[in-house]
């Protein structure tokens, strides 16, 4: 469960700066504050919630990642943000820093990664 927490926290993580471009316009300025505002709020206690069973580590990372990664793609889709092969090539090299994040622990701990697997089944079912 914590890494549906986690996985959730990052997806809210994209909708704060969503939310502060939306109040760049001065027709929907306090709408988009409000919108960052509770985004924040909600990604901010998710990513408490999860942190309970991930180490904090590896639940900011992954946390930030997906934000980052998010942002990004709605920055290209939705905005006209410019891209670049370099641009790209930044994003994707997010994913092996966040595998090597959920690699499994020492000490009989369940692994990071099996835990991750488990949550993306969870959310496909």
């Amino acid at each position: 469960m914590a890494w549906i927490y986690l996985i959730l926290a990052g997806l809210f993580e994209i909708g704060w700066p969503v939310g502060l471009k939306m109040a760049q316009v001065p027709e929907t300025r306090w709408s988009g504050v409000g919108i960052a505002v509770a985004f924040m709020a909600v990604s901010g206690f998710l990513l408490w919630l999860a942190q309970r069973h991930i180490p904090i580590g590896t639940a900011y990372a992954v946390w930030t990642g997906i934000g980052a990664a998010g942002t990004f793609l709605v920055g290209v889709l939705y905005y006209g943000d410019p891209t670049s092969v370099a641009r790209y090539f930044g994003v994707a090299l997010l994913l092996p820093g966040h595998h090597a994040q959920a690699r499994p622990l020492r000490g009989g701990r369940q692994s990071q990664a099996a835990g991750l697997i488990q949550a993306l089944d969870a959310l496909s079912t």
